[in-house]
């Protein structure tokens, strides 16, 4: 919606890079707008040919204005198969207007891009490609929201934001920014526990995620040194090792906590360790176990 660019633009600097990605609700109403053909409608779409086109236009021109460097984006595919084939309404061509032109968004971008000399992302291409390797069923019960065929869960999102930068990257378009293959991510390399009181303890979170593991299907199996806990819930039971299964390679966002509960006075200085194939990775952990005046255990 146009009024938001209101918000946006004064936003934007030299030398940014503008992400535009529209299609999905300028469907609504069979892609009717308010004026069309000089009739008055109550739709609340854009048709991809008239304001859709000229909206994209505008934006673009805007953008370059202002020194920065817009990068149109088509729109994701919508979860809809026929068979083993994502269908056109999955992909955003949902029929033709009143003169017989269709209502094909992806393509209507397409042109604006090949006009202007904007880049392009065919995000629905990339989508499309993907969800018909995994299937239907896959796609259903991985990517979309239950019950929705349009808005993401964790694991649809990461994919699809993984498959936009692995293009951007293909394309030469901020290189040194982007990694397509992260591999296992971990929010901290080091914990620091200070000190802590014989049979007391205290907590910290790390969040983990991965793309691209190796094999396939597995686990990360994370393994706490003495004096050291583990837990995927806060509140929950903590064991000295925890084994987190993934699937397609992908280790969706999530978090471990670390508790320091030591019962013998010293110095633990030591690493968690998160196992995964063949890899491995460390994340150091420092703490200090102190008694009470008079060796009291501490409650």
């Amino acid at each position: 919606n146009y009024r938001f660019w209101f918000t946006v633009k004064p936003q934007i600097k030299a030398g940014d890079y503008v992400i535009i990605q529209f299609g999905h609700n300028d469907e609504k109403d069979s892609g009717w707008q308010s004026d069309h053909d000089g009739i008055t409608y109550t739709g609340i779409g854009t048709n991809p040919w008239e304001q859709y086109t000229q909206y994209l236009i505008r934006y673009v021109n805007e953008v370059r204005e202002l020194g920065a460097i817009p990068i149109l984006f088509t729109p994701i595919v919508r979860n809809s198969f026929s068979g083993s084939t994502m269908t056109a309404y999955a992909c955003h061509n949902i029929g033709t207007d009143s003169i017989g032109r269709p209502i094909d968004y992806p393509a209507a971008m397409r042109k604006v891009a090949d006009s202007l000399q904007v880049a392009l992302v065919d995000h629905t291409l990339l989508t499309k490609a993907y969800c018909e390797s995994i299937g239907a069923t896959q796609t259903s019960n991985l990517i979309y929201n239950v019950g929705d065929g349009t808005h993401l869960g964790i694991f649809g999102a990461t994919t699809y934001a993984r498959l936009a930068v692995k293009e951007l990257i293909r394309q030469g378009i901020l290189t040194e920014y982007l990694n397509a293959n992260p591999d296992l991510l971990i929010s901290s390399s080091e914990l620091k526990f200070g000190k802590c009181y014989a049979n007391a303890s205290s907590t910290y979170q790390l969040s983990m995620s991965g793309t691209d593991l190796t094999p396939a299907e597995g686990s990360v199996v994370v393994t706490a040194p003495d004096g050291y806990f583990l837990s995927t819930s806060q509140t929950g039971a903590y064991t000295s090792s925890l084994s987190i299964n993934y699937t397609l390679s992908t280790l969706n966002l999530m978090n471990v906590y670390v508790k320091f509960n030591p019962t013998v006075v010293g110095v633990y200085n030591d690493s968690i360790s998160f196992v995964y194939g063949d890899k491995s990775k460390k994340v150091a952990v420092k703490g200090e176990c102190v008694s009470l005046e008079g060796g009291e255990k501490a409650s």
